[in-house]
């Protein structure tokens, strides 16, 4: 159990380079930073260069990550024990379009220098959330 705490916060820099901030990942508490409330969720927002990775959270939990930039993020770290079955997922199909598997959804887009994606826990997603997504 100590190791999954110790992993909950990571250096903003293994995201991008050259940055000290620190994120939470999907499914873990939120990281430091302002909350800034929105509806009944709270959206943390961290900038790096052109790069933006916001983490949406309620009642102590990221329920969703969402990043725009012209790198993508290290998915692996910002995404954490949901890795997995977002590796499972045909990427063909991701592109521009919803895909929803047994716990996460994934929504992708963009073209080069201008990636953007959000990565949410289904059960997790408060009501309205992904009105307009």
């Amino acid at each position: 159990m100590k190791t999954v705490g110790m992993c909950l916060i990571v250096p903003f820099f293994l995201l991008f380079p050259f940055s000290g901030i620190s994120l939470a990942f999907l499914g873990g508490p939120p990281s430091g930073g302002t909350p800034l409330p929105e509806k009944t969720w709270f959206v943390s927002k961290w900038k790096e260069g052109p790069d933006t990775i916001r983490e949406y959270s309620i009642n102590g939990t990221v329920f969703a990550v969402s990043y725009r930039g012209i790198r993508l993020p290290d998915l692996k770290i910002l995404i954490g024990p949901y890795y997995q079955e977002y590796r499972s997922l045909s990427f063909r199909k991701l592109r521009g379009e919803s895909i929803k598997t047994g716990d996460i959804g994934v929504l992708l887009g963009g073209h080069m220098r201008d990636l953007h994606g959000m990565i949410w826990i289904r059960k997790s997603v408060p009501k309205g959330f992904l009105d307009g997504h």
